[in-house]
């Protein structure tokens, strides 16, 4: 027996050398710096659609280019708003990292992103201050490693972080995506070999939709399979497996993100919650009879007739009378928070739109749970700016953020929101970068 372990194990060490071999090999020479795995075909995509973006970008994001630095990919480029990046810095350079809210969604004009308003802010007299805006709509923050890696050849002197709105989606995504050989794919894509080998043989055999609406519905239907699933499972199992796992996703992205900027600076943002808006998926108590589903469905339209007539007791007592028959009904507490806010008792209306928000299954903001998450690793690592722009807009509008601040579910108004942005985050930025200068 110990003969046939021997020979096996000598006829297994050519093997481990070839890879071995191979792997620094191909290390070296870095052949995947123009390929990009699993990513949805985008090509003619319209600057306002939407759709999760699941990139892992394993190639190079800029070339440089004489005295330039030139953005490779096509979609990174419109992304980022096609930006000249000069290749010899004239002051300080920070590069902020997010998604649609950064990038400027939905706005299509010049300086449509915080970071292109916050460097006109932040630049006055002597002092020059660019930010790089390389927000991605749909991002989340799976790319933000990968991104700030190949961001470091253009010598920054800080980052910025504005992310949560879109982990959600993208931990339902991953969900629903055929989990186990997802998981699988991206172990092995951490090999420079299967990179390669999946490159040259293996990438040509896929074909994936190219209509980008079709895309978004595709990707609509499987998140919403992935919470139909959550949301199947027994009573004593069913505390939102999604959210749990969105915030152990987001906490894990983070801090790989804060070890990857290593010594340089960082502002971290707790992005703000648009309370005023619905919940994007409401579900029924599955305990329900059918009875009591009849009821809550009368109750449901009659509280929403008497807000439309603003008729907020009525509503406020049929919201109450929704929770009673069904406390996780997300609905029923955003209804109940409208009547509040009808009759000035915002502080209530408060407490119902946060249990609106944290019972959605499948909401397409940061929730107050994402929200902690960035607060714990701000206080993990006392090197991080923490910025809480939420404290700023709730302050702004006495604890309930809406319409006066947001246009639609999670992206700030251009004057006002933005401004609120610009700012705070611009104060935190002077304080942290010019302190030990004289004022």
């Amino acid at each position: 027996m110990n003969i046939v372990l021997r020979r096996v194990f000598f006829s297994l060490i050519p093997l481990v050398v070839l890879f071995v071999g191979s792997e620094v090999s191909l290390r070296s020479w870095k052949p995947e710096a123009d390929l990009q795995l699993d990513r949805w075909q985008t090509e003619g995509l319209p600057d306002q659609a939407w759709l999760q973006r699941r990139d892992r970008h394993l190639g190079r994001t800029f070339t440089r280019s004489g005295e330039r630095w030139l953005i490779s990919d096509d979609y990174l480029e419109r992304g980022m708003n096609e930006q000249r990046i000069l290749a010899q810095k004239s002051g300080t350079r920070l590069i902020a990292l997010g998604g649609s809210t950064t990038a400027g969604v939905p706005f299509t004009h010049d300086e449509a992103g915080f970071p292109e308003r916050l460097s006109r802010h932040l630049t006055y007299g002597a002092r020059q201050l660019e930010v790089i805006n390389m927000g991605i709509p749909g991002m989340d923050s799976s790319g933000f490693e990968q991104l700030i890696n190949n961001a470091l050849p253009l010598d920054p002197d800080g980052f910025i972080i504005y992310a949560g709105n879109n982990e959600f989606p993208a931990t339902a995504l991953e969900r629903c995506l055929h989990p186990v050989h997802g998981s699988f794919e991206r172990a092995l894509s951490r090999l420079s070999i299967y990179r390669f080998l999946r490159h040259h043989y293996l990438l040509m055999a896929e074909v994936r939709p190219t209509s980008w609406r079709r895309l978004a519905e595709l990707q609509d239907e499987c998140m919403l399979q992935a919470a139909q699933k959550a949301y199947s499972l027994p009573a004593e199992r069913r505390i939102d497996p999604l959210a749990l796992q969105a915030e152990r996703r987001f906490k894990d992205h983070l801090t790989n993100s804060i070890k990857a900027i290593g010594e340089l600076p960082l502002w971290l943002v707790v992005p703000p919650i648009n309370l005023q808006h619905s919940p994007k998926l409401s579900f029924l108590a599955p305990d329900l009879d059918e009875q009591q589903k009849a009821e809550l469905e009368q109750g449901l339209t009659e509280a929403k007739e008497a807000l439309i007539f603003h008729r907020y007791g009525k509503a406020r007592r049929a919201g109450l009378a929704i929770i009673e028959l069904d406390p996780t009904f997300a609905d029923g507490h955003y209804i109940y928070g409208m009547a509040l806010l009808g009759q000035s008792r915002r502080e209530e209306a408060r407490a119902a739109f946060l249990k609106a928000v944290s019972y959605d299954w499948l909401p397409d903001r940061i929730t107050p749970q994402l929200q902690q998450v960035v607060r714990e690793v701000c206080a993990e690592h006392p090197k991080v700016e923490c910025v809480d722009l939420d404290m700023v807009f709730n302050s702004h509008a006495s604890g309930v953020p809406g319409s006066e601040l947001f246009v639609d579910f999670c992206h700030p108004t251009f004057k006002l929101g933005v401004d609120l942005i610009v700012r705070n985050l611009g104060n935190a930025i002077e304080a942290k970068i010019y302190r030990d200068e004289d004022p």
